[in-house]
């Protein structure tokens, strides 16, 4: 069997062209690299290089060799992925959010993954704290956190928009901003964690309905024609038929909120199949 630092050492002499440099990139001296390239040569029983006094360059048969390297080391590192993956899915993660968008889109999109994921949105300010106190592995937040113990990802934007009777707006119109919709009278569901307070700060003179239940928040705007928020994660879709509203996009900087993925340090390399899982899931939404 062929040792695999053996084949990284040819693939990268083959990237970087010399010893010197392939011993720099590997982080490695350059005897142990021309003590290595020569023992591939012998366990393979091949002629990979053409070797002169001052130079070496791979034969035919080297860059045959080159190209399945690549393949066995790329076939190697997916081996390790998937292993990670199954096993951090048989272990349970604990999960929270500062807002229920993601909140969702983590608890329905990564069903391969034994998720537990908190019922209660979390203040900001209290997002370092769980983490420490080993409340949550994991946090969406809307703030990134680097500190000597924790860290954060990108992971995506959350857009606010309202949906708002139609006969209200101009067909033309696809955006509006929050002083236009001040004033006015909205239909809230209670728990949209940070975006209340966002909707409250930007919209000082406007009046709010909260509704803590799910089904009474639906029957309402079902049964009239009061304006209500959504986000690019979170629509209605059953649009009522008596009351038809459109989608406005709302365009204040402050209608857009980043989310990271918050974690502790020692938790990285066990969380890596999960992060990379909710960036992409994220990442292959089709937003309209």
């Amino acid at each position: 069997m062929i040792d695999s630092y053996l084949l990284e050492e040819l693939v990268t002499y083959a990237t970087y062209g010399t010893l010197s440099a392939t011993a720099e990139a590997l982080n490695i001296t350059q005897p142990s690299v021309t003590r290595g390239l020569k023992k591939l040569e012998e366990d393979l029983g091949v002629t990979l290089f053409n070797r002169t006094p001052n130079k070496m360059t791979l034969t035919k048969t080297g860059e045959f060799a080159v190209q399945e390297a690549k393949k066995l080391l790329d076939a190697n590192q997916e081996f390790i992925a998937k292993m990670k993956q199954y096993d951090l899915s048989q272990k349970t993660i604990r999960l929270a959010s500062v807002a229920p968008g993601p909140f969702y889109l983590m608890a329905e999109k990564l069903k391969q993954f034994s998720l537990d994921v908190s019922e209660e949105l979390l203040d900001q300010n209290n997002v370092a704290d769980a983490l420490r106190q080993h409340q949550f592995e994991l946090i969406l937040s809307s703030k990134e956190i680097h500190t000597d113990d924790i860290d954060s990802e990108y992971i995506g934007t959350e857009f606010l928009s309202v949906n708002i009777d139609q006969l209200l707006i101009p067909d033309t119109r696809t955006q509006i901003s929050f002083k236009e919709l001040d004033k006015m009278t909205f239909i809230v569901f209670s728990e949209i964690g940070i975006w209340k307070s966002i909707i409250q700060k930007e919209l000082p003179n406007a009046k709010f309905i909260y509704q803590d239940q799910q089904d009474n928040f639906l029957e309402i705007i079902s049964n009239s024609n009061f304006p209500y928020f959504v986000t690019n994660l979170v629509k209605q879709r059953n649009q009522p038929s008596q009351f038809l509203r459109r989608t406005l996009t709302i365009t204040d900087e402050s209608a857009q909120l980043d989310f990271y993925l918050s974690y502790l340090k020692d938790d990285k390399k066990r969380l890596a199949p999960l992060i990379q899982s909710l960036q992409d899931t994220w990442g292959e939404l089709k937003f309209e």
